[in-house]
Protein backbone atom coordinates (compact mmCIF):
# COMPACT_ATOMS: atom_id res chain seq x y z
CA UNK A 1 0.00 0.00 0.00
CA UNK A 2 2.67 2.40 0.45
CA UNK A 3 4.37 2.08 -2.65
CA UNK A 4 0.80 2.58 -4.40
CA UNK A 5 0.29 5.94 -2.25
CA UNK A 6 4.40 6.87 -3.16
CA UNK A 7 4.23 6.65 -7.09
CA UNK A 8 1.52 9.13 -7.46
CA UNK A 9 -0.99 6.97 -8.81
CA UNK A 10 -3.34 7.49 -5.58
CA UNK A 11 -3.54 10.82 -5.91
CA UNK A 12 -6.09 10.09 -9.39
CA UNK A 13 -4.20 12.82 -11.39
CA UNK A 14 -3.15 10.02 -14.30
CA UNK A 15 -4.46 6.12 -14.89
CA UNK A 16 -2.10 3.50 -14.44
CA UNK A 17 -1.88 3.04 -18.01
CA UNK A 18 0.00 5.82 -18.76
CA UNK A 19 2.57 4.00 -17.80
CA UNK A 20 3.71 2.44 -20.57
CA UNK A 21 4.95 4.09 -24.19
CA UNK A 22 1.25 3.54 -25.61
CA UNK A 23 1.32 -0.50 -26.03
CA UNK A 24 -1.75 -1.09 -25.97
CA UNK A 25 -1.69 -4.66 -24.82
CA UNK A 26 0.58 -3.74 -21.86
CA UNK A 27 -2.08 -1.09 -21.17
CA UNK A 28 -4.49 -3.27 -20.97
CA UNK A 29 -2.86 -5.86 -18.72
CA UNK A 30 -1.63 -3.20 -16.33
CA UNK A 31 -5.69 -2.07 -16.00
CA UNK A 32 -6.64 -5.49 -15.31
CA UNK A 33 -3.87 -6.17 -13.02
CA UNK A 34 -4.66 -3.00 -10.93
CA UNK A 35 -8.54 -3.91 -10.82
CA UNK A 36 -7.71 -7.42 -9.37
CA UNK A 37 -5.46 -6.22 -6.93
CA UNK A 38 -8.15 -3.54 -5.62
CA UNK A 39 -10.91 -6.39 -5.73
CA UNK A 40 -8.37 -8.46 -3.67
CA UNK A 41 -8.20 -5.43 -1.24
CA UNK A 42 -4.28 -6.20 -2.11
CA UNK A 43 -4.78 -2.13 -2.41
CA UNK A 44 -7.18 0.33 -1.53
CA UNK A 45 -6.83 3.67 -3.96
CA UNK A 46 -8.64 6.95 -3.83
CA UNK A 47 -12.03 7.40 -4.72
CA UNK A 48 -10.30 9.75 -7.64
CA UNK A 49 -7.65 6.92 -8.38
CA UNK A 50 -10.47 4.57 -8.65
CA UNK A 51 -12.32 6.58 -10.74
CA UNK A 52 -9.95 7.93 -13.06
CA UNK A 53 -8.68 3.93 -13.90
CA UNK A 54 -12.38 3.02 -15.43
CA UNK A 55 -12.63 -0.49 -14.75
CA UNK A 56 -15.15 -2.50 -16.73
CA UNK A 57 -17.54 -4.38 -15.15
CA UNK A 58 -15.45 -3.71 -11.40
CA UNK A 59 -18.52 -4.88 -9.54
CA UNK A 60 -18.53 -8.46 -11.06
CA UNK A 61 -15.20 -8.98 -10.19
CA UNK A 62 -14.75 -7.45 -6.57
CA UNK A 63 -18.07 -9.03 -5.53
CA UNK A 64 -16.83 -12.81 -6.71
CA UNK A 65 -13.76 -11.73 -4.87
CA UNK A 66 -15.19 -11.01 -1.35
CA UNK A 67 -16.83 -13.78 0.45
CA UNK A 68 -19.03 -11.75 2.25
CA UNK A 69 -22.85 -13.47 3.20
CA UNK A 70 -23.94 -9.27 3.71
CA UNK A 71 -22.81 -8.78 0.27
CA UNK A 72 -24.66 -11.72 -1.44
CA UNK A 73 -27.96 -10.51 0.43
CA UNK A 74 -27.59 -7.17 -0.71
CA UNK A 75 -27.23 -8.78 -4.65
CA UNK A 76 -30.11 -10.91 -4.34
CA UNK A 77 -32.05 -7.77 -2.79
CA UNK A 78 -30.84 -5.41 -6.16
CA UNK A 79 -31.60 -8.25 -8.04
CA UNK A 80 -35.20 -8.54 -6.99
CA UNK A 81 -35.59 -4.55 -7.52
CA UNK A 82 -37.37 -3.67 -10.00
CA UNK A 83 -35.57 -0.99 -11.65
CA UNK A 84 -33.80 -1.44 -14.58
CA UNK A 85 -30.70 -3.57 -15.29
CA UNK A 86 -28.80 -0.33 -15.86
CA UNK A 87 -29.77 0.85 -12.75
CA UNK A 88 -28.93 -2.49 -10.80
CA UNK A 89 -25.54 -2.44 -12.13
CA UNK A 90 -25.06 0.94 -11.07
CA UNK A 91 -26.04 0.29 -7.43
CA UNK A 92 -23.78 -3.01 -7.42
CA UNK A 93 -21.01 -0.70 -9.13
CA UNK A 94 -21.53 2.09 -6.39
CA UNK A 95 -21.34 -0.17 -3.40
CA UNK A 96 -18.05 -1.78 -4.51
CA UNK A 97 -16.86 1.23 -4.98
CA UNK A 98 -17.33 2.89 -1.77
CA UNK A 99 -16.32 -0.91 0.06
CA UNK A 100 -12.80 -0.85 -2.33
CA UNK A 101 -12.05 2.92 -1.68
CA UNK A 102 -13.23 2.92 1.93
CA UNK A 103 -11.65 -0.36 2.44
CA UNK A 104 -14.59 -1.78 4.80
CA UNK A 105 -17.19 -4.46 4.39
CA UNK A 106 -20.84 -4.37 3.34
CA UNK A 107 -21.66 -4.67 7.40
CA UNK A 108 -19.42 -1.38 7.99
CA UNK A 109 -21.06 0.88 4.93
CA UNK A 110 -22.87 3.51 7.14
CA UNK A 111 -25.34 5.97 5.56
CA UNK A 112 -22.56 8.86 6.03
CA UNK A 113 -19.84 6.44 4.28
CA UNK A 114 -22.41 6.12 1.51
CA UNK A 115 -23.45 9.49 1.12
CA UNK A 116 -19.78 10.60 1.41
CA UNK A 117 -19.40 8.13 -1.48
CA UNK A 118 -22.01 9.81 -3.44
CA UNK A 119 -21.04 13.27 -2.84
CA UNK A 120 -17.71 12.50 -3.16
CA UNK A 121 -18.42 11.37 -7.01
CA UNK A 122 -20.64 14.02 -7.95
CA UNK A 123 -17.99 16.57 -6.80
CA UNK A 124 -15.59 14.73 -9.24
CA UNK A 125 -17.89 14.40 -12.08
CA UNK A 126 -17.16 10.68 -11.71
CA UNK A 127 -21.11 9.84 -12.32
CA UNK A 128 -20.98 8.81 -15.80
CA UNK A 129 -23.84 10.97 -16.53
CA UNK A 130 -25.86 9.60 -13.55
CA UNK A 131 -24.90 11.94 -10.54
CA UNK A 132 -28.17 12.56 -8.86
CA UNK A 133 -28.59 8.96 -9.05
CA UNK A 134 -25.49 7.97 -7.69
CA UNK A 135 -25.94 5.32 -4.39
CA UNK A 136 -29.47 5.83 -5.03
CA UNK A 137 -30.55 2.51 -5.49
CA UNK A 138 -27.86 1.11 -2.87
CA UNK A 139 -29.68 2.53 -0.04
CA UNK A 140 -33.36 3.08 -1.45
CA UNK A 141 -35.89 1.16 0.00
CA UNK A 142 -33.83 0.65 2.98
CA UNK A 143 -31.89 -2.05 0.35
CA UNK A 144 -28.35 -1.39 2.20
CA UNK A 145 -29.90 -0.18 5.67
CA UNK A 146 -31.39 -3.77 6.17
CA UNK A 147 -28.39 -5.39 6.36
CA UNK A 148 -27.16 -5.89 9.72
CA UNK A 149 -24.90 -3.53 11.11
CA UNK A 150 -21.58 -3.92 12.89
CA UNK A 151 -20.92 -0.77 15.00
CA UNK A 152 -17.93 0.90 13.76
CA UNK A 153 -16.91 4.33 12.32
CA UNK A 154 -18.71 5.91 9.51
CA UNK A 155 -14.97 6.06 7.35
CA UNK A 156 -13.44 2.71 9.22
CA UNK A 157 -9.75 1.80 8.64
CA UNK A 158 -9.63 5.89 6.88
CA UNK A 159 -7.30 8.70 8.25
CA UNK A 160 -10.39 11.32 8.05
CA UNK A 161 -11.90 9.30 11.34
CA UNK A 162 -11.53 11.62 14.08
CA UNK A 163 -12.05 9.03 16.65
CA UNK A 164 -14.01 10.92 18.85
CA UNK A 165 -16.98 9.26 21.31
CA UNK A 166 -19.94 10.11 18.73
CA UNK A 167 -17.94 8.15 15.85
CA UNK A 168 -17.05 5.51 17.95
CA UNK A 169 -20.83 5.54 18.99
CA UNK A 170 -21.73 4.51 15.82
Amino acid sequence: MQRWVASGLNDGDRRIRELTAEDLRLDGELGHSLMLLCCLRVIRPSLAAFRVNSFVRYHEHFEVAQNDPDLERFLALVDGHEASGHFKRCARFDVAAALTTEGIALADLSTEALLHYAIATRDGGWGAGYESDVGRLAWRDGRVRSLPRARSCHVARSNACPGDDACRAR
